[in-house]
């Protein structure tokens, strides 16, 4: 929720929108088990999911004007 920029004004009631400047994500996924088959266990298997990305917002808070701002934002996926 809080990495999606088209769902912002769902959390933050001044926001006036955020836009993705730059996105990097990195997806990776590792098998611990020489059998690469469907029935390969969630222990077997790990997921790393990275995102990183600057992001351009503006907030209009109460009797000012539109204030603009910039964000590094990083998550990882967890298990």
């Amino acid at each position: 929720l809080l990495l999606d920029s088209s769902r912002v004004k769902e959390y933050n009631k001044l926001s006036l929108g955020r836009e993705d400047l730059w996105v990097m994500e990195t997806r990776h996924q590792q098998h611990h088990d020489s059998d690469d088959d469907e029935f390969t266990s969630r222990a077997e298997r790990t997921t790393n999911n990275y995102v990183s990305k600057v992001v351009r917002g503006e907030n209009k808070p109460p009797m000012m004007r539109p204030v603009v701002f910039h964000s590094f934002m990083h998550g990882r996926e967890l298990e």
